[in-house]
């Protein structure tokens, strides 16, 4: 507010001069809608002290000293439109306005009015000014720097031109203690406090909140200022991006609190220690070795060393290897897995597996094989990946190991070989590791022999062999076996000794038997002439295995001193004949009648010796057989027996000669008799059978059994020829 202004006044009443004096601000700001206090005081004459009585009045006119009258004290409640608050009688005119317009700026002039002799208007008067805003708060002091600890105070005033509404002031942050005082024309906050490291930088204001009249708007002001502390270095950190990439720049920032503040940089490799930069921030290339850093902070109040800041330095995938569970190689069957580590940050999100150059399906670090295969063998390697890049393992081989599988054996020469030639047998197999031990074997019946340890076997072959050979392949965790093999030894043709002519009354029957290999075909010749099958002479012929052939020829009625008959055995290796003696006895024969004779006698003497016993114990029973079952056969103990297609057996009978058919044959049985356990089996029943052979343990033999309904009268006239044939014998 302006400076008060004393007016010294002359007034002429009558023929007097009296002087008036008034003191009040030349002008004065209030705010709109609140309240306006003038402060007043007035002087006259002594004189007119007298007149100075409750009868005066006070009363302010708007404009000029013969303006509009805006305020009289003899007005009170709502008629009011303000409110004196001198005492008039003490010669104090302090008036306070209520309620100011919207920007209103006016002169108001002051008169006194008694109801005596005592009445005057002032000449000066005071501006009054109202608007919406009025000066900030001050805070003193306007800037402080203080050290850590020591006492602040700070005073925020604000005017306050309506008295009866001062304003309310409010410090942010609020923290120590406030006091407040209102003073004639404004409003007094001090708040004080003890500063800290946390008050260093920070601002403080002081808002001023006034309350206007009739419901308006309240107005607020606000003062800021800052504090300084100074202090030593407290919570030194470091502070990065977030993301740092291998080999790309990073900026670190060091987070001290200190006033003043020195910064020094340090990169921390193992136990060295290297002073690297100076300032608040700093910026580096960083690897996983270059990453470990601290800052130092520094005043003359003392100095704080950040701890350790280890960056998070990102990188693709490194290092990658496969590790092999359970290691070494693993046998067929057996389980292994696969582990794939890598080095990577962040870690590794994607693992690919491959063998060779093919993808698997299962992903994940670890790829599992079970039940694995032969196949399963290989090149195996990942590749490990991040958001960074890729890599790729070193390959390792998954060594699957089996025993020997597929064990062949092949034969050289392929084919067919000729008797006594020489072949070579080699036993191959697929293994891991590899066979090292290889064992031939010969397989002749039931019966086995080792033939040789080494891949390859050589022997010469012998024909009419049934023998097989087979091999084993071993490694170390165990044998394969091959499938067995035998061999097609091919032989020229020859005629068996078995070969025969038998007659019956006027019937001539010959048997031509021969083997070769190829098998043989068989040609007759009688009287130097080849001869055909007919109805005259029929011919019938008979494969005897795979080597063998039987021909049959039938003649009748003929000159037995102009005839001459021959067999003749032909195959591509060469061929063989057979001349037949046609000259007969009582007893048939051919050109080998001694060795029937032998074996006639043999069978003879075999018979003896098994029907006899039994004949003597059927007797001793008192068991008498009948004259119409002298024709039955004895039932042998028969052991091992064998089927063998290379010997047939030839008989005639009288039926035969009768029809004039080709008398049937039976298959041959090769057995091994055992006669010294026929007693117990027979029952004592001698002559139930007829058993030619050579001994009374044969190798094979014919046993005919005849039935009971056919052995009669017709019995004797019915010829039975039974050879053995050994395996050995060979032409002459």
């Amino acid at each position: 507010m302006a400076a008060a202004l004393k007016v010294f006044l002359l007034l002429l009443q009558g023929s007097l001069c009296v002087t008036f004096e008034i003191t009040m601000p030349l002008s004065i700001d209030g705010l709109t809608g609140s309240c306006v206090k003038v402060p007043c005081t007035f002087d006259f004459n002594s004189k007119f002290d007298v007149d100075l009585d409750d009868s005066c009045k006070a009363i302010w006119i708007r404009g000029s000293t013969g303006g509009t009258v805006v305020f009289d004290s003899d007005l009170t409640g709502d008629q009011a439109s303000g409110n004196l608050t001198g005492n008039l009688l003490n010669k104090e005119c302090t008036t306070i306005f209520y309620n100011m317009p919207l920007s209103h700026s006016d002169n108001y002039y002051f008169r006194i009015q008694c109801d005596n002799n005592l009445k005057g208007t002032y000449p000066t008067g005071v501006r009054i000014t109202t608007q919406n805003s009025l000066d900030q708060p001050t805070i003193t002091p306007s800037t402080l720097e203080v050290e850590e600890g020591a006492l602040v105070t700070l005073n925020c005033t604000a005017v306050a031109p309506c008295p009866i509404l001062p304003p309310d002031l409010t410090w942010t942050p609020r923290i120590g203690d406030i006091e407040e005082k209102h003073e004639s024309e404004s409003m007094v906050s001090v708040m004080n406090f003890t500063s800290s490291y946390l008050h260093n930088g920070q601002n403080f204001s002081c808002t001023a909140l006034y309350k206007p009249q009739a419901g308006n708007t309240d107005p607020r002001f606000e003062k800021f200022m800052t504090l300084h502390v100074l202090y030593p270095p407290k919570n030194t950190s470091v502070s990065y991006s977030a993301t740092v990439k291998e080999g790309s720049l990073v900026n670190l920032t060091c987070d001290g609190n200190a006033n003043p503040a020195v910064y020094t940089w340090y990169k921390v490799n193992g136990g060295q220690v290297t002073d690297v930069g100076s300032g608040k921030r700093f910026s580096t290339t960083v690897s996983e070795v270059d990453r470990q850093f601290y800052c130092k902070v520094s005043n003359i109040y003392g100095t704080q060393n950040s701890s350790i800041t280890q960056i998070d330095v990102q990188f693709p995938p490194k290092e990658t290897t496969i590790i092999t569970q359970p290691k070494g190689p693993r046998l067929e069957g057996s389980s292994v897995s696969l582990l794939c580590k890598s080095r990577a940050n962040p870690p590794v999100t994607n693992y690919t597996w491959y063998k060779g150059d093919e993808e698997e399906k299962e992903a994940g670090s670890s790829l599992v094989l079970n039940n694995v295969k032969p196949s399963s063998s290989g090149d195996y390697y990942c590749a490990a990946k991040n958001e960074h890049g890729d890599q790729n393992s070193t390959l390792i081989r998954l060594d699957i190991q089996y025993l020997p599988k597929n064990t062949s054996v092949s034969v050289d020469p392929s084919g067919p070989v000729q008797d006594g030639s020489s072949v070579t047998l080699t036993c191959t197999s697929i293994a891991n590791p590899v066979a090292v031990n290889f064992t031939w074997f010969r397989a002749a019946g039931r019966e086995e022999k080792v033939m040789g340890s080494e891949r390859d076997l050589t022997f010469n072959v012998t024909k009419l062999s049934e023998d097989q050979y087979y091999c084993e392949a071993l490694n170390i965790h165990g044998p394969g076996i091959s499938e067995s093999v035998s061999f097609d030894v091919t032989f020229p043709p020859e005629i068996l000794s078995s070969s025969r002519c038998i007659k019956i009354s006027s019937m001539i029957r010959c048997s031509c038997y021969s083997q070769g290999n190829p098998p043989p075909s068989l040609v007759w010749k009688l009287a130097g002439e080849p001869v055909n099958h007919s109805t005259a002479i029929p011919i019938r012929e008979e494969s005897l295995g795979n080597v063998g052939m039987k021909s049959i020829i039938t003649l009748y009625d003929l000159d037995e001193d102009t005839l001459s008959l021959v067999c003749l055995s032909i195959n591509s290796l060469g061929f063989d004949s057979f001349a037949f003696n046609m000259s007969f006895s009582k007893t048939e024969q051919g050109l080998h009648s001694l060795s029937f004779g032998i074996g006639f006698v043999v069978a003879a003497l075999g018979m003896l010796l098994v029907c006899v016993p039994l004949l003597l114990i059927y007797y001793r029973k008192g068991k008498v057989i009948s004259s119409s079952d002298k024709a039955e056969t004895c039932n042998p103990v028969v052991t091992d027996a064998i089927n063998s297609s290379k010997v047939d057996v030839i008989y005639a009978n009288k039926a035969f000669l009768e029809e004039r058919e080709v008398a049937e044959e039976e298959p041959l049985h090769y057995v091994n008799v055992d006669f010294a356990k026929l007693q117990a089996h027979s029952k004592g029943k001698p002559g139930e059978g007829e058993i030619r052979g050579l001994d009374s343990k044969t190798e094979y033999a014919e046993i005919h059994l005849q039935s009971r309904g056919s052995i009669g009268g017709d019995a004797e006239e019915e010829e039975n020829v039974s050879d053995t044939q050994l395996e050995q014998e060979k032409t002459p």
